[in-house]
């Protein structure tokens, strides 16, 4: 299954949450998106971000190394 048929595969809001969060990553030309452990994971030299769809509408953008990142916006939870 390709990252764009799990896509398809879901209906509604979730689908175009996962379809915007899908084009934006692959904007840039250096990151590449595959199915691991049954969801879309986006890797450049290791992982970058998974995307998990939740129960709900909703969708999880997870950062694998999310600790490292700066927060001084305070916009990551």
């Amino acid at each position: 299954m390709t990252v764009e048929d799990f896509i398809l595969d879901k209906e509604g809001q979730q689908q175009s949450i996962l379809q915007y969060l899908h084009e934006l990553l692959l904007m840039h030309p250096e990151i590449d998106a595959k199915i691991s452990y049954r969801i879309p994971f986006y890797y450049r030299k290791s992982w970058i971000c998974y995307l998990n769809p939740l129960k709900k509408d909703g969708v999880e953008m997870v950062f694998t190394r999310g600790n490292e990142l700066s927060n001084t916006q305070c916009i990551l939870i």
